[in-house]
């Protein structure tokens, strides 16, 4: 990286410029400490909408809702200058709308003046990972109805649900808050509308839920829910000691929300007959805060990575998981694609045929589209190329039916 100015090359400064990069990725609002022209340390919400490459500028909206006067706090188009930032952390429930012209400049950015750090691929396969660790924490509710005056069966039922300032400016203090107990306990806490959840002994266990994120723009302010069905993998899965997930169910957790919305008396119904005296099905649309707590730190093993990378002290287990050897060891030119039966596509293929190549391939599917089989492909092939296969999964319903083709 050849960009140098005053204290850009400090870890400080590394984190928060890819702190930023992955905020303007996913569309989230930054929450930031900024040092101003008088040397003032001021806290704010900021969302980048353009930058300055030659000086070191993010142009964006701020908003603050920290400050206790009346009028409306939020100020478009403002600059801030990167060398003044002393702390970044993104806001993940609160988005805006990212301009494309934004998105286009970093993606074509040369590497001399991308202070941001926006196209280190290493940095992107940390992110994936971070949330695929939070998909695996089972939440809990922590508390319901935030937003005096809100009405759950309306924010369920409209595309978006409008704020007033005031409830605006109650919410973002409030997830300003989490961010600091998330820091400070180890743990993730998200907006959530509640689809189903078993009410136990008074405590409410989230089985399936959907997602809310608080967007905000000078003019109006808005929830939004999401479109995909979210849930509680353990409860489904039968791991937890809050488990109901019947053994009558021929799905997968993936295909059991797939078919949940369309069949979703009869599969209440089954879900009741399993329940003891005590339990009670909800399945009203009540706004709620989860949380959850992570097993590992995963910030400090996140931050000790990229310092490894900064000093060029990475291990190579890791460069070979970031796709960061030069070489490109053990990568087979001639491979052989072996299929278990006629039944594949040619995506099906390719991805056997990138498996057998390079260093990591990520699939992705919904229910039904053959990605078991496609594992099962990878295996055979390796084992008539005399490779070696260590396979890791969290859930045991593809296991078996691989166990019984092999």
């Amino acid at each position: 990286m050849s960009v140098v100015i005053q204290g850009k090359n400090s870890a400080k400064k590394y984190h928060i410029a890819l702190t930023i990069s992955q905020a303007i990725r996913q569309g989230k609002w930054l929450d930031v400490q900024y040092c101003n022209s008088k040397n003032q340390n001021k806290q704010f919400l900021f969302a980048v909408k353009d930058i300055d490459w030659n000086k070191y500028k993010l142009m964006g909206d701020l908003f603050n809702p920290m400050l206790e006067q009346e009028m409306y706090p939020f100020l478009a188009n403002k600059f801030i200058d990167f060398t003044r930032l002393q702390y970044a952390r993104m806001m993940p429930d609160i988005s805006y709308e990212v301009p494309e012209s934004l998105l286009k400049k970093l993606e074509t950015a040369e590497e001399t003046e991308d202070f941001l750090q926006f196209n280190e691929q290493h940095h992107s396969l940390l992110t994936f990972l971070e949330q695929c660790i939070q998909f695996d924490i089972d939440p809990t509710v922590k508390k319901i109805a935030m937003v005096e005056g809100l009405d759950a069966d309306t924010l369920l039922a409209k595309e978006k649900t409008s704020l007033t300032r005031e409830q605006c400016k109650k919410l973002a203090m409030d997830l300003r808050n989490w961010q600091e107990e998330e820091k400070k306990y180890n743990r993730i806490i998200r907006l959530a509308l509640n689809i189903l959840s078993i009410k136990r002994y008074g405590k409410n266990i989230p089985i399936i839920y959907k997602e809310v994120l608080l967007h905000i723009t000078e003019n109006e302010q808005f929830l939004v829910v999401g479109k995909e069905l979210q849930f509680s993998k353990s409860y489904l899965l039968g791991k937890g000691s809050d488990s109901f997930f019947l053994s009558g169910f021929d799905y997968n957790p993936e295909e059991f929300l797939a078919m949940y919305e369309s069949n979703r008396d009869s599969y209440i119904e089954e879900i009741r007959k399993s329940l003891c005296s005590a339990e009670i099905i909800n399945t009203n649309p009540e706004f709620m805060q989860l949380s959850g707590d992570f097993n590992v730190h995963f910030n400090r093993v996140k931050n000790s990575v990229l310092n490894m990378i900064k000093s060029k002290t990475l291990t190579f287990p890791l460069k070979a998981f970031l796709g960061m050897n030069t070489v490109q060891q053990g990568r087979r030119r001639n491979a052989t694609v072996v299929t278990y039966d006629n039944k594949v596509n040619i995506d099906q293929v390719q991805v056997v045929f990138n498996s057998l190549r390079e260093n990591i391939t990520y699939v992705e599917g919904p229910p039904g589209t053959g990605k078991t089989q496609t594992i099962l492909n990878v295996i055979f092939s390796l084992f008539l190329m005399d490779g070696i296969v260590l396979y890791v999964l969290t859930i045991m319903l593809p296991s078996k039916e691989l166990l019984k083709n092999l």
